[in-house]
């Protein structure tokens, strides 16, 4: 089904992985703490952030 919805989007090489990183960049752009950051990407570590 993912296949299906990136092909149809035009997102060849596109992976949910990609969408987390995006998410990550975001919220370090408006300012969050790597605290943050690591906790909404549910990361137990900061040094895994």
């Amino acid at each position: 089904r993912w296949r299906t919805v990136r092909a149809a989007a035009g997102l060849a090489d596109f992976h949910g992985h990609d969408m987390r990183h995006s998410c990550a960049s975001f919220l370090a752009q408006q300012g969050a703490t790597l605290l943050e950051i690591g906790s909404v990407l549910g990361h137990r570590s900061p040094a895994i952030t």
